[in-house]
């Protein structure tokens, strides 16, 4: 029998995502919906399930199948109509990303992408795809995959036949296997909190304490039951809109979201004003379209600023929730309900249903491949356009049109924009294949060894990855002065004493891999050593100290090391912040200035210019390139046709090596003394 008060929390869960992905303000802790799902999907399967045990008639292929013809017709839609879309309004910088989370979300394991994206530095820019949802639909799949397998493991542990005594077997087995899940979420929450959210042994607990659930009796008394249901909405709610990105997610903290649903499912409620506002037919039909609700939301806001031009503001908002209740209710009528057991399709065994599954998976999965291979193709040619016209450079080009000049600075003999908009993303100056990866978790310095080896001057880079942007340009000036470039870079890490606000993981990488450079740079007889790190980011107070005073405070001490062992120091400003949009608002006809960023709320406050007065030495430098990057008023997203950003705040690298001639001076001052 369909449970109202389950479809009153659906509609809560899809609700609450829903308004966070398009009002993160509002309800800054909306993301618990999916909390409220896992429960309620724990819940309802693991009931199912132990009727069938019960009856002893559980067959995990007939299990699976089921699941397959309910789950992924919606689905593949869903996927197979953000691809086209993709292929219709998306340029293609895009492409290569967001086709390869649509493989990953086709098979479902969407989640581990994502997981292993937040360790990788370098995919830490990607843009939020329009499948990224998809990560909270893997988890859920893999648990349908996981949890009859349970099921039969202990079934066979029992020596039994008797139904009672299997049913007690899975009991235990899902209650150990549910603590087992929140304490190894509790422990990678606080160690590795990106890995955590997305991590399917870390939310299995969630779907254990709603299959725990199946065991437990409703609540009698209605007294009780009102109380439960009170109490577990209060949760809900309180989750939703007092949590935000702070909030350590999952660990201790979706006690909250998961207890209350399981309150609001034990009390059952069939009667009440609580019950009938539940059971009001506005809240119910969003409870029984709930899934497409889901499919269909994020990839309507993701796209729709591609097809209409423009960011959504609160009118283009509301037309994607209607878009998004419209689409949805026509899938559930003629693909959801039709392929369900009892609907218009005929019914067919587990092979045949695995068999249509793989077929629509692969072609999808064999599209997008196609699309994104066919879209890098584009990129690379793009990036080797760029690299030649570098290479024989016109006299303004990139940052030569911003040097100071009595009379504007111009490219009349070019009129493209280089590396393009499809390439710029992709525009980095560190080649892993040259230099190596590190890992979050790594804190030996990978010295990359650049320029002309074993040469009498040595210089080196060190810094996060707003120093190692421009490694392209300083790699340019070792080769051309014949100089020795050791470059340490470290993703997310200053080279500080001073100690940003990360996970413990990183933070104590952090630690160790500065420590080890510095005895490395000291010990490297280097004739100067460039640095320079993000600015505007958060750091643990030092002691007495402030964040502020606590980031110029690790600046001053380290460089003070280096300059009493004979290293000269050159710090590089960090450059202004561009809007986030620009790429979108001057391919939609936006003119550069139009698509520029006011100067004065461009930059953040940059612990390296303090630094660099309070030393006063003439051993420590700071390079200053805010006129370069800004005119009095804005700064622009292209200077000299060169686009200057790769589309968050890094530069791009064609933009980098044209500031090359502009950091020689201070090298050879350095390099002279």
């Amino acid at each position: 029998m369909l449970r109202k008060d389950i479809q009153a929390l659906r509609t809560i869960a899809v609700l609450l995502v829903v308004v966070f992905h398009l009002w993160p303000n509002r309800v800054p802790g909306g993301f618990v919906g999916v909390d409220v799902f896992f429960v309620i999907s724990g819940f309802l399967i693991t009931s199912h399930i132990l009727k069938d045990v019960e009856k002893n008639r559980f067959n995990a292929f007939w299990f699976w199948s089921r699941r397959i013809r309910r789950l992924l017709p919606a689905s593949f839609t869903v996927l197979a109509a953000t691809l086209v879309l993709i292929l219709i309004f998306v340029p293609f910088n895009n492409w290569p990303q967001w086709t390869s989370e649509i493989q990953a979300a086709t098979f479902y394991f969407q989640n581990w992408v994502l997981a292993a994206n937040s360790v990788d530095y370098l995919a830490l820019a990607n843009s939020p795809s329009p499948v990224q949802h998809f990560w909270s639909l893997s988890v859920e799949e893999q648990f349908y995959v996981a949890w009859p397998l349970l099921v039969i493991v202990a079934t066979l542990l029992t020596a039994t036949k008797r139904i009672s005594m299997r049913l007690q077997w899975i009991f235990i087995s899902i209650a150990l296997a549910t603590a087992a899940s929140f304490a190894y979420g509790i422990y990678l929450t606080f160690n590795e909190p990106a890995i955590a959210y997305f991590s399917t042994p870390v939310r299995a607990w969630e779907f254990g304490a709603g299959s725990l659930l199946a065991f437990v009796p409703a609540l009698k008394k209605n007294r009780t039951k009102l109380a439960a249901a009170v109490i577990g909405l209060s949760l809900i709610f309180v989750a939703g809109f007092l949590f935000d990105s702070q909030v350590a997610f999952p660990g201790f903290a979706a006690l909250a979201p998961v207890i209350g649903t399981a309150l609001v499912i034990v009390a059952n409620l069939q009667s009440g004003l609580l019950f009938r506002i539940g059971a009001f037919w506005p809240t119910q039909w969003v409870g029984k379209h709930s899934y497409s609700i889901y499919l269909w939301h994020w990839p309507l806001i993701v796209l729709l600023p591609f097809v209409i031009g423009a960011e959504l503001g609160t009118a283009q908002k509301l037309i994607a929730i209607a878009a998004t209740f419209l689409l949805s209710w026509l899938t559930t009528k003629f693909i959801e309900q039709p392929l369900m057991s009892g609907g218009r399709w005929p019914s067919l065994g587990p092979v045949p249903i695995f068999a249509a599954a793989l077929v629509i998976s692969t072609v999808i999965a064999v599209a997008s491949g196609a699309a994104g291979s066919f879209a890098k193709t584009e990129i690379d040619n793009g990036l080797k356009e760029a690299a030649v016209i570098s290479q024989n450079k016109p006299g303004c080009f990139g940052a030569a049109a911003r040097a100071p000049k009595e009379d504007p600075c111009t490219n009349p003999e070019i009129t493209d924009i280089f590396p393009g908009f499809d390439a710029a993303p992709s525009d980095r100056a560190i080649d892993p294949k040259i230099c190596g990866e590190m890992n979050r978790a790594d804190s030996v310095p990978n010295v990359c060894k650049l320029g002309a080896t074993s040469a009498d001057v040595r210089i080196a880079l060190i810094g996060d990855s707003h120093a190692g942007h421009y490694l392209g340009a300083i790699t340019d000036l070792a080769n051309l002065q014949q100089w020795q470039l050791d470059f340490y870079w470290k993703p997310g890490c200053p080279f500080s004493d001073a100690v940003r606000v990360q996970d413990k993981t990183l933070t104590k990488a952090c630690a160790e891999f500065v420590k080890a450079a510095e005895a490395l740079i000291i010990a490297g007889n280097y004739d100067a050593v460039i640095t320079s790190q993000v600015s505007g980011v958060k750091w643990v107070n030092s002691g007495s100290l402030n964040q502020r005073e606590s980031a110029i405070d690790g600046l001053v001490t380290l460089w003070s090391r280096l300059e009493s062992a004979g290293v000269q120091v050159i710090a590089i400003k960090d450059n202004p912040a561009p809007r986030a949009d620009f790429i979108n608002c001057y391919q939609n006809g936006g003119s550069i200035r139009g698509c520029s960023v006011a100067r004065s709320s461009a930059f953040a406050f940059d612990a390296q210019v303090e630094a660099v007065r309070r030393l006063n030495s003439a051993n420590v430098t700071l390079i200053d390139f805010d006129n370069v990057f800004c005119e009095p008023n804005f700064c622009p997203p292209i200077i000299g046709n060169v686009i200057v950003y790769r589309g968050d705040s890094h530069l791009t690298n064609t933009f980098a090596k044209t500031l090359a001639p502009y950091i020689l001076p201070a090298l050879n001052a350095a390099v002279i003394r």
